[in-house]
């Protein structure tokens, strides 16, 4: 959608693991609104300097680092501003599978390491810098084969997994695409145009249709009530339409608009892995239910379970008493104050 609204640069890097290729990963970045840090990246993916970079940290339902091109081991890499530069902004959010963002080791300290995200992942907003995403069009197959990479110690991959070429299209290639996407988008929606006649001459009824009253309905109420239902289905695009605006524009415009987004995020995050949780612990939570006993209890480990029971004891020992209790012989002294 971004795309849609605003001009992107785009690029690619073709991803190999060890003597096999992947395919492509086709590069949208956003030289609006981050420009500072898309032509960072892109001018390092045209003077070769990451031909043949690692990705050396995959981790499978998070995100795939790379990008340290002096080291290979996330320990290096330079920009081209110098070793570090600034965090430009946080305007976009890490929203999506495929959201391509600056790998950091704290505020403000960008050089060449990137990451490509595996799902959402909303605790990274406002901490690395979004500057463009993965087209999931025409890469999904290809980002799909990274994640299921198998690493070692360190989520390292167990066969190298690197960037074999990189390049950014030039301004005819994107300006052909743009106008590809737009006659796509004009297609579409002749298609849909088409559909929405069709659909009403289907519902047209004959003009000797009876009413409840077992009258035959005139062709003004045969007009009167298939014009309801196109308004009543148009009313229904347009309430979509306006969500999907209201959302777009919370994901890129007011720091208000940001925090919802951001909070919408974080509860389905919340939501996602709660779900996960409880699917990878669904026999447990059946024993629990059966026995009437608590399933966290079951599938927690045992240091954890105790160290929680007995915190749980010691807060109820702390608060047996009031502070000015006459009872409380830890509080005997504030009893002279109070007196």
């Amino acid at each position: 959608l971004y795309s849609l609204l605003y001009d992107t640069m785009k690029a690619y890097v073709t991803i190999s693991h060890g003597s096999s290729k992947l395919g492509r990963l086709e590069l949208e970045l956003y030289e609006t609104s981050v420009p500072k840090t898309v032509t960072n990246f892109a001018t390092l993916v045209q003077n070769g300097s990451y031909q043949n970079c690692k990705f050396h940290r995959i981790i499978s339902g998070f995100m795939a680092q790379g990008g340290d091109f002096t080291r290979g081991d996330g320990t290096g890499g330079s920009s081209i501003y110098g070793k570090e530069f600034a965090d430009e902004n946080f305007n976009h959010f890490h929203a999506n599978r495929g959201m391509l963002s600056m790998a950091n080791s704290g505020p403000n300290t960008n050089g060449s390491q990137f990451f490509i995200t595996f799902r959402a992942t909303p605790h990274l907003d406002g901490k690395h810098v979004v500057f463009g995403h993965v087209n999931l069009a025409s890469s999904a197959d290809v980002l799909d084969a990274m994640e299921q990479v198998a690493t070692g110690r360190n989520d390292v991959p167990r066969v190298p997994v690197v960037i074999s070429e990189c390049g950014v299209y030039s301004n005819e290639k994107q300006s052909n695409d743009v106008v590809a996407t737009k006659e796509a988008v004009n297609d579409s929606q002749e298609i849909e145009l088409e559909d929405e006649e069709a659909e009403l001459e289907q519902e047209e009824e004959p003009a000797q249709e009876e009413e409840d009253n077992g009258k035959p309905k005139t062709k003004q109420q045969q007009l009167r009530e298939r014009l309801r239902k196109l308004k009543m289905k148009t009313n229904q695009a347009r309430q979509l339409n306006r969500q999907e605006v209201v959302r777009e524009g919370e994901r890129l415009g007011s720091e208000e608009g940001a925090a919802k987004e951001r909070k919408r995020l974080l509860k389905a995050d919340k939501k996602l892995r709660q779900q996960e949780w409880e699917s990878r612990n669904a026999k447990a939570l059946e024993l629990a239910a059966e026995y009437s006993v608590d399933g966290k209890a079951l599938v927690e480990p045992a240091l954890d379970s105790i160290k929680r029971t007995t915190k749980k004891a010691d807060k109820a020992e702390a608060t047996r008493y009031a502070v000015n209790d006459y009872y409380n012989p830890e509080g005997q002294h504030r009893n002279y104050q109070r007196n």
